[in-house]
């Protein structure tokens, strides 16, 4: 298997975003806070994959993993999800040249909100990865809920 095969399909009804279910709010009936959303990991680091994996399927997500940006980047063109969790610090391509390259596409995936995940946690880094293009910056190690609120929030409809 290549090192960066990694990514796995995700079956549903519909491949379009705006045909997928949204996030909903765990309070709304019980539901899961990420009941049917789509998300890409690109994670160099296998327990890191793994590790944010369990934690947004647990929420409901259905992931999508990637172990490079270019994986990442590969997997998005072939299925675009509702939501990128992108590490920052990845050999051969950061998080910041992925977010960058995923923006200046000319589809909808340019749109996909995008977290960055770091141990680089001061304004500078956070600018940084507002600059390049992410949506939210969360440092690591990451909390659980704190991931699974930001990609909730990130995920709701516009006009909830």
């Amino acid at each position: 298997m290549l090192p960066h095969a990694t990514s796995q399909t995700i079956q549903r009804q519909g491949s379009s975003r705006a045909e997928r279910p949204s996030a909903r709010r765990s309070a709304a009936g019980g539901s899961l806070a990420l009941s049917g959303v789509v998300v890409l990991i690109v994670e160099d680091d296998p327990d890191s994959r793994e590790m944010l994996a369990t934690i947004l399927e647990a929420a409901g997500a259905l992931v999508q993993r990637a172990d490079s940006a270019q994986a990442g980047f590969e997997s998005l063109l072939k299925d675009i999800p509702d939501l990128i969790v992108s590490d920052i610090a990845m050999p051969n391509e950061d998080g910041y040249s992925f977010v960058r390259r995923v923006r200046g596409l000319e589809s909808e995936a340019a749109g996909v909100p995008a977290i960055a995940l770091t141990a680089f946690c001061s304004d500078d880094a956070k600018h940084k990865a507002a600059s390049a293009g992410f949506s939210l910056h969360l440092g690591k190690p990451v909390d659980a809920v704190a991931l699974v609120a930001a990609a909730a929030r990130l995920t709701q409809p516009r006009n909830a």
